[in-house]
C-alpha cells in the first residue's frame, strides 16, 4: 500500500514539474514577446530583428518611415498608399539598416531593382545602360511600367501581371523595372527584396526640356495631356508643375484603373478644362494630378515635409543628372553591376532637337527660357515642391559619395 502511495506521489510530483515548467516556458515567451515588441524600436531590437526572416526584417525597415505629427498620419489615413512597403533603405546614409547579405545582387535571382524615373532627366541613357547590362549578363529584359495606348492592357492590369509572377516564381521574372510610373510596384513584391533608385534634374531645366520635346512628340504620354505647340513657356510650366512630388505620391494600381476614371477623374475634367487629344484617356500622370492637385495647399506642405524625410528610407541610391556618369559610379557600387564600366562616358541628355533654334544656339535658348521661368513668381510656386525635393536629393548624392570615398573606393 505505502508503495501504491510513494508511486502516487512520484507521479504528483512529476505533473506538478512538468506544470511549473510549462507555466515558465509560457510566461517567459510572454515576456520574450513583450520585451521584442516595444512600442518605439530600439536599435538593438532592430539589429537582432534584421538577423531574422526576410518578411521580418521588410517589417522592422517599414518603420523607419517618419510619420511625424497628427495632420500626417490623418493623411496616411486617408491615402494609405503614401505609407510604402518592401524598400531597401539607402546603400550610404542608411548604411546600419541595408542587410549585409552574402549572395551579391547579380546572383539573387529574386532581387528586384526599379528604376523611377523622371522624365527629361537622362532616364533613356540609363534604360539603354540597363538594357547593355541585361544583355551582358543574360537577365531578363527589362521591363517599362507605361501607359499603353491598347484600352485592354492598363498600367494597373501590368502591375497586376508583375505581382503574378512574382508570386509564382515566374522564371522570366526581370529584374529591372523602368518608368515614370513605377513607384509604388515594390509595395506588391513583398516576397522580394526591392529597391528603388532614381535620378533628378534641376526642375527649371526639365521643365524647358519637356516644353521642347512635346512640340515634336506629341503622342508620348508626357506630352498628349495638351499640346505643347500652342502654349507659351509659362503655360507649360503651369501644366506640368511639380511633376517629381507628384511621381511620389502616385497610387497607380487604382488611380490608372478604368474604373477609377469613370468614378473619379471623369467627373471632374470638364472643370479642369482638359485639352488633350482624347477625354476618355487621360494618361496616368494627367489623372493623378487632377486628384491631388484637389489637396489644399496645407495638406501638399504635409506630404512634402514627409517626403523630404523619407528619400533616404524609401531609395537605394539617388543622382542628379548634372553628374551623370558619377552617378553610374554610384550605381555600380550599389548593385555591384556594371553601370559605370559598361555605359561611362555617355552623354546623359541623348534628345538632341536643332543646332539652332530661332536663330541662337539651344544653349542659349534654353538658358534663356530658364531665366523667364525662375523670374517668374506663379512659377516659382507650380515648381516650388520639386525644387524641394531636388535640394535634398542634392545633399544625399553628395553624402552618398562622400561615404564612397571614406572607404577608399571612389576612383
Amino acid at each position: 500500500m505505502a508503495h501504491i502511495r510513494y508511486k502516487r506521489s512520484t507521479w504528483c510530483m512529476f505533473l506538478g514539474t512538468l506544470l511549473v515548467l510549462w507555466c515558465s516556458i509560457g510566461f517567459f515567451a510572454l515576456f520574450n514577446f513583450v520585451w521584442r515588441n516595444p512600442s518605439s524600436y530600439s536599435n538593438e531590437f532592430v539589429r537582432n530583428e534584421l538577423a531574422t526572416s526576410f518578411r521580418g526584417k521588410q517589417y522592422i525597415l517599414e518603420q523607419m518611415q517618419e510619420v511625424h505629427g497628427k495632420e500626417m498620419k490623418t493623411l496616411i489615413d486617408r491615402y494609405p498608399w503614401l505609407y510604402r512597403k518592401n524598400f531597401v533603405p539607402n546603400h550610404y546614409t542608411k548604411r546600419e539598416w541595408v542587410e549585409t547579405a552574402q549572395t551579391p545582387v547579380s546572383d539573387d535571382s529574386n532581387f528586384t531593382i526599379v528604376f523611377v524615373h523622371n522624365q527629361k532627366s537622362g532616364g533613356t541613357s540609363i534604360k539603354e545602360c540597363i538594357d547593355k547590362i541585361t544583355t551582358r549578363m543574360s537577365f531578363p529584359s527589362y521591363v517599362g511600367i507605361y501607359d499603353d495606348i491598347r484600352p485592354k492592357r492598363t498600367i494597373s492590369d501590368m502591375i497586376g501581371r508583375v505581382e503574378t509572377m512574382a508570386k509564382s516564381n515566374h522564371p522570366k521574372m526581370p529584374k529591372f523595372f523602368v518608368s515614370e510610373n513605377t513607384f509604388g510596384l515594390c509595395d506588391v513584391l513583398d516576397d522580394r527584396p526591392c529597391s528603388y533608385f532614381t535620378l533628378m534634374r534641376d526642375p527649371y531645366d526639365r521643365i524647358v526640356s519637356s516644353y521642347q520635346f512635346c512640340k515634336y512628340q506629341l503622342d508620348d504620354p508626357l506630352c498628349c495631356a495638351t499640346d505643347a505647340r500652342f502654349l507659351s513657356i509659362k503655360e507649360w510650366a503651369l501644366h506640368q508643375g511639380s511633376y517629381f512630388f507628384r511621381q511620389l505620391q502616385f497610387n497607380t494600381i487604382d488611380i490608372c484603373s478604368p474604373e477609377a476614371y469613370r468614378e473619379l477623374i471623369r467627373p471632374r475634367m470638364d472643370r479642369v478644362n482638359y485639352k488633350g487629344r482624347d477625354a476618355n484617356k487621360p494618361p496616368c500622370w494627367y489623372k493623378h494630378k487632377v486628384l491631388l492637385e484637389s489637396m489644399d495647399e496645407a495638406d501638399q506642405k504635409i506630404i512634402l515635409e514627409y517626403i523630404l524625410a523619407n528619400l533616404e528610407t524609401w531609395f537605394s541610391v539617388v543622382g542628379v543628372t548634372e553628374h551623370f556618369d558619377e552617378f553610374l559610379r554610384l550605381l555600380e557600387h550599389t548593385y555591384g553591376l556594371p553601370f559605370h564600366k559598361e555605359c561611362s562616358g555617355h552623354l546623359a541628355m541623348k534628345t538632341e532637337y536643332s543646332t539652332w533654334l530661332q536663330g541662337r544656339m539651344r544653349s542659349d535658348l534654353m538658358a534663356a527660357r530658364k531665366k523667364e521661368l525662375m523670374e517668374d513668381k506663379e512659377i516659382q510656386r507650380a515648381l516650388y515642391y520639386d525644387v524641394k525635393i531636388y535640394e535634398k536629393l542634392q545633399e544625399i548624392y553628395q553624402a552618398q559619395k562622400e561615404h564612397l570615398e571614406k572607404l577608399g573606393e571612389w576612383k
